[in-house]
């Protein structure tokens, strides 16, 4: 995930991680603040089932799962949230390029 075209940072430390997005991966340009990039990718992973908080001033999502999750559960969780950023990339692409 960390290597998509629109993801600028994946950051954080044990379960507790962030996802950064962003407009242009080579001039780490930010898309415009009215984009609301992470909230399109939010609203994908709910489609697929899966709840995730986009925080609500940045373009960051972050994750902080139960303690008591196990590791099939978070390869499950990590495997929705690549399938929503893919079903994102196409609006990720227009905002994007109208940044």
């Amino acid at each position: 995930m960390g290597g998509h075209d629109y993801v600028g940072d994946v950051r954080g430390e044990g379960l507790v991680i962030a996802v950064e997005f962003i407009a242009d991966r080579e001039t780490r340009r930010p898309f415009e603040a009215s984009a609301n990039a992470h909230r399109i990718v939010s609203a994908k992973a709910l489609e697929l089932d899966l709840m995730v908080r986009p925080l609500p001033f940045i373009e960051v999502i972050p994750f902080s799962p139960p303690l008591c999750i196990t590791e099939a559960e978070c390869d499950e969780a990590v495997d929705l949230f690549a399938r929503a950023l893919d079903r994102a990339t196409p609006e990720l692409s227009k905002l994007a390029r109208a940044s």
